[in-house]
């Protein structure tokens, strides 16, 4: 799971993709729920990258 705090780039891109779906069903669809599903993942999203910031892992500190 060290690929989850070395890199944001996968979260980032996850959060995108999942992103650009729930908004195409919404614009498909009009459901309100799609737009709580919208602020679900970009929180997720943020708070990942956030953590990412943080953690510091074992080739993180070699690297330093």
């Amino acid at each position: 799971m060290t690929w989850l705090f070395e890199n944001p780039v996968p979260t980032v891109l996850i959060g995108v993709l999942s992103l650009a779906i729930l908004i195409g069903g919404w614009l498909k669809t009009g459901w309100r729920s799609l737009i709580v599903a919208m602020v679900a993942v970009i929180a997720l999203t943020v708070g990942l990258v956030v953590l990412e910031r943080y953690v510091v892992t074992d080739r993180e500190q070699v690297d330093l």
